[in-house]
């Protein structure tokens, strides 16, 4: 589990299973090229990819309101679905 980084692509060069979480940048563009399981979660806005710093609808500005709208429970249905998909186990 990562968010768009160097680990993420570290982790796509050895085809191991990413949970991927993307905020303000575009999966289409940065995201991980791996022949492994890969599920990508990000929030549903007009807004995305703005490619932002500081996001201007978040009331704090170190923190993007895409990424806030990501909630727990969605990442942890996708690792599940990795684990699965990649026969892992959980």
């Amino acid at each position: 589990v990562t968010v768009d980084s160097g680990p993420m692509h570290m982790a796509a060069a050895f085809s191991t299973p990413i949970v991927a979480i993307f905020g303000p940048t575009s999966p289409d563009k940065t995201g991980p090229r791996s022949n492994g399981a890969v599920e990508i979660v990000r929030a549903e806005m007009e807004c995305i990819p703005c490619l932002a710093r500081k996001c201007p609808l978040a009331d704090d500005a170190r923190n993007a309101e895409c990424m806030n709208m990501v909630k727990p429970s969605e990442v942890e249905g996708r690792i599940q679905k990795v684990l699965r998909d990649s026969k892992i186990g959980c």
